[in-house]
């Protein structure tokens, strides 16, 4: 047994089997079945926090979560003897999803519109809800803006371009006007008022949907990582789901529109949602995050990484612009 979890599963009264590690935490298989033991860095609060929107979930029928298990003294949190807190989840058996097979993309986003039925009217008080309310989209995406337009001065003022700045500067004409038209879409259609009514119902979203957040097999689709969960409107989880796989599968219009038809097959979507999710995927999000992992990394040398990705940005662009227009005139005129 690793001597760095042994006190942690001492305080437990189900019997350890075997320990691995995965996932940066410890995955015990024991006699009460799969068990996580992970870390935790995170307030008090926030373990609270979680703990009760996931025994809600579960109370509504719910099953497949990283549900915290309590010790034997009812606590959620537990210490090692190197005073590093500890938290133990219930696992699952199973595979990542495979963002490139559709039957597991379809299984994902299905489950994923299941658990927003159930993400919603939660008993929380005020200050939770002031806790747990992030800055909305608009805001998110002002900053982001801001920061392209620095990296871009930055890069112009360069009295010598290395092939990464050189295609940064290729492509930020038409990355900035993308950002303006998510911006000016944002702002054009009640998006507050959507957002503010999600947080007065206390609605909640995962956070951080993405394949790695879903395991597979035969019998159920378990949903894990509940980690970054704040109030907000739950489009926002489609879309980050729907952005990466997109990205790994070339922007496939075919398996792109089968997503959103699957998800909108068990959870209906607004006119208004709608339009937020179209705003968010003409956002260059992923422009911004290469061009932030350069911001962000010594600048005098060339990251072969960061130009790949920048080239490969630049060869699925116009699948990616073909997509949104069919987009735009299928759902939102």
């Amino acid at each position: 047994m690793e001597e760095k979890i042994r006190d942690v599963l001492d305080a437990y009264s189900f019997h350890v089997e075997r320990v691995c590690r995965g996932r940066g935490a410890f995955i015990c298989d024991t006699d009460q079945g799969l068990k996580l033991v992970k870390a935790w860095h995170r307030s008090p609060q926030r373990l609270e926090f979680e703990q009760m929107v996931k025994y809600t979930i579960r109370d509504r029928g719910f099953y497949y979560i990283d549900q915290f298990v309590p010790n034997r003294e009812g606590q959620y949190l537990n210490m090692n003897q190197d005073g590093q807190q500890y938290t133990v989840r219930d696992w699952f058996e199973g595979r990542e999803c495979d963002v490139r097979n559709a039957a597991d993309v379809l299984a994902a986003v299905r489950q994923l519109a299941s658990l927003h039925l159930l993400m919603k009217n939660g008993d929380m008080c005020d200050d939770r809800l002031k806790q747990f309310t992030y800055e909305d989209t608009c805001q998110l995406f002002l900053k982001r803006r801001k920061e392209l337009k620095a990296i871009y001065s930055y890069v112009r003022r360069k009295k010598q371009w290395n092939d990464f700045e050189k295609l940064f500067m290729k492509l930020y004409g038409e990355s900035i006007q993308e950002a303006e038209t998510a911006l000016k879409i944002l702002e054009e259609f009640p998006f507050k008022a959507l957002r503010g009514k999600a947080i007065e119902e206390r609605t909640l979203c995962h956070g951080d949907f993405n394949y790695h957040q879903v395991i597979l097999n035969r019998k159920f689709t378990a949903v894990i990582n509940f980690d970054r969960m704040h109030l907000d409107i739950q489009v926002k989880d489609l879309y980050q789901f729907l952005r990466k796989v997109m990205e790994k599968n070339n922007w496939d219009q075919s398996l792109g529109f089968l997503i959103i038809d699957t998800y909108r097959s068990v959870k209906p979507l607004s006119h208004d949602e709608m339009y937020a999710l179209y705003a968010m995927l003409v956002f260059p999000e992923k422009f911004w995050k290469i061009a932030n992992r350069y911001n962000n990394s010594r600048k005098s040398w060339l990251s072969g990484i960061n130009y790949e990705k920048l080239c490969r940005l630049m060869q699925t662009a116009d699948q990616r612009k073909s997509f949104l227009d069919t987009f735009k005139y299928s759902f939102i005129f």
